[in-house]
Formats: structure tokens, sequence, C-alpha cells
């Protein structure tokens, strides 16, 4: 039914009221009907509709502009922190054949990266090839998507805020926690984890060159001093499973989660001193520290990573204070110093953990130290146990790895009475004149959710 015409003198009918009391702007030809409405329809005049929506809908949003460069608006927006900052318009430029991720970071800095972060006010997604944009962008400012609140939950990989990190040639130092978004080591370069470290990326992890864990744990202390006509015990080496007295075997194993270092070997022992004299006894190697890597993408190792316990001191470290070997001793004997346990290595991934053919991951335990003034008359300290080596991930490969997961050696494994033993981890810290145990690898395959 069309609209009602009207012209001078014909009767106004109640459908036609009824209808203008239901306006409706449908674009259809009846009664009480009217064209949508459009921006053409509204003012623009500050408080209008029109003008607040146009304001709010603009807010940081991000459009294409030439080859690989968006244009975002300006804006007010509340970083993760809480803080509430001002940012003006700009322009920045995606990276080529990639996803490009454009956001807010928790500086309040505007960026593009390859890799969703996570601590941020994300923009927009766009497409791109060698030279420009594919497609349209994709708005992923916050009022429209549902998402969880990120601070509300544990992030696996962490938040990227540090950056990445990258190590191309020569040596560096890192401890402690760290938040990366890629993590590389090339080849040629050395980084050494300065006793332990956790290292939380929110990308991938490409360590090509060498990671080196030092061993933090102390061993027994040696002695330094002048020794009285007596026979003197050595010192327990330090950790959970640290070397134990003499004649005795290591104390327990136990697992990286109880603790994530190992332990100290036992320091040396020395008996049947006929005089008083000033020197040193060995003391026992430290026990390895650890490395544990998070990363929400790949983790992928061609080449060396090591946690390794310290070797003990032996007889080469008998010496009297002016520095030179001990000759003559006084009807003394003294034994080894025990190795330390190895440490731990346990790398975490959302996707894959690969360690290729020539690449190299040691949580080995230190080897024991001889005796004096004879090795083959007095003992060889026990070796460290061997540490642990941990992998949890969907997929994990290690075909063609060298894994050394071995305890330390024990050169003399003779009479054994007045030894000393080295210090446990995954595998038992070897008695007097023992080799420590084998370590653990642990590969755990999970479903990433």
């Amino acid at each position: 039914m069309a609209k009602t015409n009207f012209s001078r003198g014909r009767r106004v009918p109640a459908a036609w009221f009824n209808a203008m009391q239901a306006i409706d702007f449908n674009g259809t030809d009846v009664d009480g009907s009217y064209p949508p409405l459009t921006d053409s329809a509204l003012s623009n005049a500050p408080g209008n509709i029109k003008a607040n929506w146009t304001a709010f809908q603009n807010v940081l949003r991000v459009t294409a502009a030439n080859g690989l460069v968006v244009d975002y608006e300006g804006g007010v927006v509340v970083l993760p922190s809480g803080e509430v900052l001002t940012i003006a318009p700009g322009q920045l430029s995606l990276a080529p054949n990639s996803t490009g991720f454009v956001f807010v970071n928790s500086a309040g800095l505007v960026q593009s990266s390859t890799i969703r972060p996570v601590r941020s006010v994300m923009l927009a997604r766009a497409l791109t090839n060698n030279v420009q944009i594919v497609g349209a962008v994709e708005d992923l400012r916050p009022r429209f998507q549902v998402l969880p609140i990120a601070q509300s939950i544990r992030i696996f990989g962490g938040s990227g805020e540090q950056g990445s990190y990258t190590l191309s040639s020569g040596t560096a130092t890192l401890s402690g926690e760290n938040w990366f978004q890629n993590f590389t080591v090339s080849a040629g370069a050395t980084l050494t984890i300065a006793g332990g470290a956790t290292l939380f990326c929110s990308g991938n992890v490409t360590i090509s060159g060498n990671v080196v864990v030092t061993a933090p744990i102390a061993g027994g202390s040696g002695h330094y001093g002048v020794f009285a006509p007596q026979s003197y015990p050595n010192y327990i080496g330090a950790g959970v499973g640290g070397g134990a007295s003499v004649n005795s075997i290591s104390t327990n194993t136990y697992s990286y989660f109880t603790s994530p270092v190992g332990s100290g070997g036992a320091g040396s022992f020395i008996a049947n001193l006929a005089g008083g004299i000033a020197m040193r006894t060995p003391r026992g190697g430290n026990g390895g520290g650890c490395l544990i890597i998070e990363a929400a993408g790949t983790i992928t190792v061609t080449g060396t990573i090591t946690a390794n316990g310290e070797n003990g001191q032996g007889n080469s470290s008998v010496l009297n204070f002016a520095g030179g070997a001990l000759t003559g001793f006084p009807g003394g004997l003294i034994t080894g110093a025990g190795g330390g346990s190895g440490g731990l290595i346990w790398l975490k991934s959302l996707r894959s953990v690969v360690a290729s053919a020539g690449s190299q991951l040691s949580v080995k335990g230190g080897d024991g130290g001889t005796g004096y003034p004879d090795a083959s008359t007095f003992q060889t300290a026990g070796g460290g146990g061997g540490g642990w080596l941990v992998t949890t991930a969907p997929t994990v490969n290690l075909t063609g790895a060298a894994i050394n997961l071995n305890g330390g050696v024990s050169t003399i494994a003779t009479a054994v009475n007045g030894s000393v033993s080295g210090g446990s981890f995954a595998g038992l810290g070897g008695g007097p004149g023992q080799a420590g145990s084998v370590g653990q690898l642990q590969v755990r395959n999970i479903i990433p959710i």
C-alpha cells in the first residue's frame, strides 16, 4: 500500500495518524516510513550524535597509507599499568611478507611487530607482501573485541616487553629473569649465564652459538693455614644433595622442581699428619646452575648449551704458601675433593623444541679430584652426579643432538678409605673412588590451549 496522498478537502483517516506514531526509517513506500538515516542527514555540530560517535570511532584507528606504511589516529588510551596517556597521530612501517601487528606497548609507544604482543593495547593487524599491504586492515581495538583481561591470567612466554635479544658475535652475560620477544645467540657467539637465569620469550628462541651456565653452588671449602699433627675432617658441599663427609656415600638425589640447581662436592680430607705445616687442601667442585627458557614460539638449538658441574680439585692444588709444589710431605695423606653435580637445562615451548644434529646439550657432573702425594696410594674423590635435561612442548625432537647426562669420573677406584664424595642432583654423586651416576632426561609433550 503506497503512502497516502492528501489534497485540499480530503479527510485524514485514523490509519494515517496511527502510522505517524510509529515512524520507521526503513525506506519503504508506506505511511510512517522514511528513507534510512545517513551521515549526510545528521548534523556535524559538537554535541550531536554524529560528531560524538565519529570522534569515538576514530580513536587510534589504523588505516593503510602507501606501500607498507599505515596511518594511525590519535586519542586517549589506558595502558596495561593503568596509566592514562594521550597519543598523537602518526605513521609507521610494517615488515614485508608477513602478518604485522600494530599496538601500543607498555611504555605508551605505537609499534609494529610480526609477533602478537601480550602486555599491550592491540590496534590492528594487516597482511603484507614485498611492497604493500594486502587486503583490508583488520581492526583489533579493544572495543570491537571480547577478550580476557591480560593482567589476570598467566601468560606463557611472558610479555616480551624488553624487546628482542640478539648476540650476533663476541661474548655477553645474563642472569636472573628476563622478558624478551625473540631470543637469538648466533654461531660463534658465547653467552654466559651467571649461575642461573629464566628467559621468558613471547616469540622464537634460536641458539646457534654457545650458552654456558656457570656452577654457582659451592663445593666443600679447602683448608688454608697451618696444620697441627692430627687428622682434619672435610667440608661438606653446599646444596640439597651436597657431597658427604669422609668414607660416606653422597646424599640424596632430588627433583629440579624442588630446587633448580645442583650441589657441590665435598672438600678434601687430610690424615696422618706428622707435623705442623703451612699448606692448602683441595676444595670441592661447585654444583651446576640452571637455565630455564619458556617460549610462546619455537625453540631451536643448533649450537651448544652446557650446565656442567665443576671438577673437584686434586693434588695439583696442594701448595705451600710460597706457591711451590709441596714436596717431602711429612707422612700425610690427602684425598682429592668431590666433583659438583651437573645443573638444569629446562626448555619449554608452546610450539616445539628441536635440537638438531651437531647440537650439544650437557648437564655433566664434575670429576673427582686426585689424591696426594700419590694418587695410586690415596684416593680420587667421587664424581658429581649428572643433572637434569627437561623439555616441555607439543613437539620435541632431539634426534642427532649430543646429550651428556653423565656423572663425573673418579680415576682411581682402589682402596677408598679416607676419601670423599661428589654432589648429587638428578644422578647420585659418587662415593669415595666412584663415578657419579647418570642424570635424567625428561621429555613432556603438552597440548597447548
